[in-house]
């Protein structure tokens, strides 16, 4: 059995992946293709994880401050856009609206 060709179609483009080792990106302006060799392999990553938590070690899990950090980000890079000035990114070690 081969592998399933999957296309995911949004408002301003697709995306299809055609085999293991690339992605295509369309939209109506542009295509591009991207090479997936260079991503670990799914055995490899699994095998990372189990050694670090088997060491005691630390996995980074996204939590609701990296959400409201990256909305942050988002809003800055939005406001630079419009006004065409680079934007400070507000960073905070305990965000408050938690």
């Amino acid at each position: 059995m081969g592998f399933p060709k999957v296309t995911v179609e949004c408002e301003r483009g697709t995306a299809s992946i055609r085999d293991v080792a690339e992605i295509t990106w369309a939209t109506e302006n542009s295509t591009k293709t991207e090479s997936l060799l260079s991503e670990r392999p799914e055995v490899q990553v699994n095998l990372d994880l189990f050694c670090r938590r088997a060491v005691g070690g630390l996995i980074p899990v996204a939590d609701l401050r990296d959400v409201c950090q990256s909305m942050r980000i988002a809003k800055a890079a939005y406001d630079s856009l419009n006004i065409g000035l680079p934007q400070e990114i507000p960073t905070t070690t305990q965000d408050s609206s938690l």
